[in-house]
C-alpha cells in the first residue's frame, strides 16, 4: 500500500511540473525548441526532458537522446541504428512509469512516438502531438489508434485538420511555424560578397538532406548534376553553394566533396543561401516547404535504399513526394525519386529552369499560392497557447502564498 501523499506507480502526480518531449529529426526539433520557448513565457515552472537536438538544449530540455544519433528513414537504416533507438525508447519508458512525467509532447517521428504514446496512455499520462505524421501519406490505419491514443493533436496543414476530425480526434490547426523562421539574415550581394561568389552569375543551392543516409545517397548525385547543368548553358559559368545541416558530420561531406572544389560550403546559413540563389537541388522534406516560403524555383529529389523503396510503395497513398506539390494537390515543382533520380536527368531539370525565366516566375507564382495555405505567422505561439491551455485543465499553474 503505498505512504500516506505518494502516488501509485504509474500515475502521473499532479504536483509534478515535468513534461517528455520527444523530437527526433533536425526539423522537429527546430520546431519543438519554438514551441518551448513559447511554453516557457506561460508556464515558467515547468521542466522538460527528451529526445531532440541543440535547438532543444538551448531551451532547457534535459536530453537523454539526440536526433544525430536517432533521425532515421527507412527499413534498413532503422537496423542500422535500432540498439540506440532501442536504448532511447526504454529510457523513455522507464521515465513513464517513474510517476515524474506530469504530460508528454510528441513531435512528428511517428513509429517511436506512436509506441511510446501507447504506453503513456496505459499509465494515464495525458498525450499532446504536435506535427502530425503524415497518414494522408502513407499507413492512413494509423489514424484509429491516434484517435485512441492521443488527448490533443496540434496540426500544421489545414487539411489534416478535417481528416482528423472525421477520425473524432480532438485536434487545432496552428499553421506552420516555418513561417516565423525562415528568414535570410543577409541580402543577396551582401551574402554573395561573404562567401566569394559574383552576383551577376547565375547561382544555385543544393540542399541534400540532414540525415547522413541522405547525404550519401544524395549529395554525389546533386553534385554531379551541376557539372551536367553546366554544359547544358549557354549562359555565364555556374555557381554553386552547398548549404549543410549542423547534424552532418563534416569529414563525410569532405570526402563526398574532393572532386567539386569549385562548390562553396555553408553551415547554418540555409535561408541566406537559397534567399541569394535563382534555383535550387532540394532533398524531399522540410526544407522543400523552405524553399517554397523563399520563393525559389526548384527540383526536388529523393532516394532511399532499395528495401525501404519497394516497402513505401506498398504503403504509399498519395502521387507526390515534394510537400509543395501535395498541398498544392498537383505537380508545381519537378520531383525524381529513386531510379528516375540520375545527374543527367536532375542537370536537365534544373537547366530548363535556368534557362527559362517564364518558368521560373510560373513556379514561384506557385510557391506563393502554397506558401498562403500555410497559415498564419505565430504557430509557435499559438501552439504554446494550446498547450497550456490543455495543461491548465490537468495541472492548474502554481500560486504564490497569500495569492
Amino acid at each position: 500500500m503505498p505512504a500516506m501523499g505518494s502516488v501509485p506507480p504509474h500515475q502521473p502526480d499532479p504536483r509534478r511540473r515535468k513534461l517528455l518531449v520527444i523530437a527526433g529529426e533536425a526539423s522537429s526539433d527546430l520546431h519543438c525548441a519554438s514551441l518551448i520557448r513559447e511554453l516557457r513565457s506561460l508556464r515558467p515552472e515547468l521542466e522538460f526532458v527528451g529526445i531532440g537536438g541543440d535547438n532543444m538544449r538551448a531551451q532547457g530540455v534535459e536530453l537523454f537522446g539526440h536526433v544525430r544519433e536517432l533521425g532515421v528513414v527507412g527499413v534498413s537504416e532503422v537496423l542500422k541504428k535500432l540498439g540506440r533507438i532501442l536504448a532511447a525508447y526504454r529510457h523513455a519508458v522507464r521515465l513513464l512509469r517513474s510517476g515524474e512525467i506530469a504530460a508528454t509532447i510528441f513531435v512528428d517521428y511517428p513509429d517511436f512516438n506512436l509506441r511510446l504514446a501507447a504506453r503513456a496512455h496505459r499509465y494515464k499520462i495525458p498525450v499532446l502531438y504536435y506535427i502530425s505524421p503524415q497518414v494522408w501519406a502513407w499507413r492512413r490505419g494509423r489514424v484509429k489508434s491516434i484517435s485512441e491514443l492521443v488527448d490533443e493533436m496540434l496540426v500544421l496543414f489545414e487539411f489534416e485538420k478535417e481528416l482528423y476530425e472525421r477520425a473524432g480526434v480532438h485536434v487545432r490547426f496552428v499553421g506552420h511555424p516555418l513561417l516565423d523562421t525562415v528568414k535570410p539574415t543577409q541580402d543577396k550581394e551582401a551574402f554573395l560578397d561573404l562567401v566569394g561568389l559574383d552576383p551577376d552569375k547565375p547561382v544555385i543551392a543544393l540542399l541534400p538532406g540532414s540525415r547522413t543516409s541522405e547525404i550519401e545517397r544524395l549529395l554525389p548525385v546533386f553534385l554531379e548534376a551541376t557539372r551536367s547543368t553546366s554544359s547544358l548553358l549557354d549562359s555565364k559559368p555556374l555557381q554553386v553553394i552547398l548549404a549543410l545541416a549542423k547534424t552532418i558530420d563534416p569529414k563525410l561531406v569532405a570526402r563526398i566533396m574532393a572532386p567539386y572544389p569549385e562548390v562553396v560550403v555553408v553551415r547554418g546559413q540555409t535561408y541566406n543561401a537559397l534567399a541569394a540563389s535563382d534555383a535550387a537541388i532540394v532533398a524531399s522534406g522540410t526544407a522543400t516547404l523552405e524553399a517554397a516560403i523563399l520563393g525559389v524555383p526548384m527540383v526536388v529529389a529523393y532516394r532511399v535504399s532499395s528495401l525501404t523503396y519497394l516497402v513505401g510503395k506498398l504503403l504509399v497513398t498519395v502521387n507526390h513526394v515534394a510537400l509543395p506539390n501535395i498541398i498544392a494537390g498537383r505537380r508545381i515543382v519537378p520531383e525524381l525519386v529513386q531510379g528516375d533520380l540520375t545527374p543527367k536527368r536532375l542537370g536537365g531539370e534544373l537547366a530548363l529552369l535556368l534557362k527559362d525565366a517564364g518558368l521560373r516566375e510560373q513556379q514561384k507564382d506557385e510557391l506563393k499560392r502554397v506558401t498562403s495555405l500555410l497559415g498564419e505567422c505565430g504557430a509557435s505561439k499559438r501552439a504554446a497557447g494550446v498547450v497550456a491551455e490543455f495543461l491548465s485543465r490537468r495541472m492548474p499553474p502554481h500560486r504564490s502564498a497569500g495569492s
